[in-house]
């Protein structure tokens, strides 16, 4: 099965993914969670560190990102309020969460914080788990991967670096 058809058929099993990728690839994930997107008729979202709030992706060459929401605060209060967004917007959608992983990793976040990350994703889950048409991509391009205890609610797909050919 290729990289996009299990993306796809992972997505639509567990409306929920971490796909790690290396940053070379990052766009190319992008491109194809927009056009599954496409393809399912849902809107496309991207969160970052450095987007203030969500943005829902317009096109995708070139990448083309208009703000849907804003949030205020630091990257953990942001983060969360991404999550609450998510958890609470009733309207179908294919959302992606970019380096979340790096932030529930990080050194700079506290054990506590750590956790309630942890605990706002787990909620988040369980409340996609009861939707259909709302989906949750958390995309890794620093390849650190889920904290241990999401590992066994959230599959993971890997994206190799691109070959020579």
């Amino acid at each position: 099965m290729n990289w996009n058809a299990q993306v796809e058929t992972t997505l639509k099993c567990h409306n929920v993914l971490a796909i790690e990728v290396p940053l070379i690839e990052r766009l190319n994930a992008i491109a194809t969670l927009y056009t599954l997107g496409l393809t399912w008729s849902l809107p496309t979202y991207l969160w970052n560190l450095t987007i203030a709030g969500i943005d829902r992706i317009e096109s995708i060459h070139p990448l083309s990102l208009q703000e849907f929401t804003q949030f205020q605060g630091n990257s953990l209060s942001r983060v969360i309020q991404a999550l609450s967004f998510i958890r609470d917007y009733p309207e179908p959608g294919l959302f992606i969460l970019e380096n979340l992983q790096a932030l529930i990793n990080s050194q700079v976040t506290s054990l506590l914080e750590q956790e309630e990350l942890n605990a706002w994703i787990i909620d988040t889950l369980y409340s996609l788990s009861l939707t259909q048409d709302k989906y949750l991509v958390l995309l890794d391009i620093n390849e650190i991967g889920l904290p241990q205890v999401l590992t066994s609610i959230i599959p993971t797909i890997s994206l190799p670096l691109p070959d020579a050919q």
